[in-house]
């Protein structure tokens, strides 16, 4: 055997020698092993944060609209300032609480984690995470309540909203100013 031979079989030996001795190759995938029996806990637990993020997009949103209404008084109809002044600060009520349930997803591994886990602002143990969600939708809703509320007490009753939008459909197109 020619020695060119030789020093190639004594190269694939020390290199099938080195690849015995060498360290397993490090995982390529850093995420943590989570069962499959977990898993389904995990993708309610990431719909609800999408969800979560959604909602304070929403109030944020309303927050604004509601703002600008009050900033910018309608013309074709009367707001009562203050009742839409009260329905923002639900608004706001509601996005704290939908990103103190937002801020908690990222710290939980299943959404019956976060359920029952007692979350708060700033690191309180208030409410049960079940609670925060319950508080998130009320405080909306509130909200919603008081806006409607500012369109159809702005007179001090709801007759007063009525009349007038009774006598400006009797004359269409509207043309009356608000009173």
């Amino acid at each position: 055997m020619s020695i060119f031979f030789k020093a190639l079989e004594r190269a694939e030996q020390e290199s099938a020698w080195r690849r015995r001795l060498a360290l397993p190759a490090p995982p390529t995938d850093v995420r943590p092993m989570i069962s499959t029996a977990a898993r389904p806990g995990l993708d309610q637990l990431k719909l609800l944060f999408d969800y979560s993020k959604f909602q304070i997009g929403l109030y944020t949103i309303v927050a604004s609209l509601f703002t600008i209404a009050i900033a910018l008084q309608p013309t074709v109809f009367r707001i009562h300032t203050g009742l839409l002044g009260v329905a923002i600060v639900f608004v706001c009520l509601a996005g704290m609480a939908a990103g103190i349930v937002a801020n908690r997803c990222t710290q939980s591994t299943s959404w019956h984690e976060l359920w029952a886990a007692k979350i708060g602002p700033l690191g309180l143990k208030c409410l049960e995470g079940e609670y925060w969600t319950y508080l998130q939708h009320a405080f909306f809703g509130i909200a919603l309540a008081m806006a409607l509320s500012s369109v159809f007490f702005v007179d001090g009753a709801p007759m007063g909203f009525f009349r007038r939008l009774v006598s400006c459909w009797s004359h269409w197109p509207p043309t009356c100013p608000p009173h």
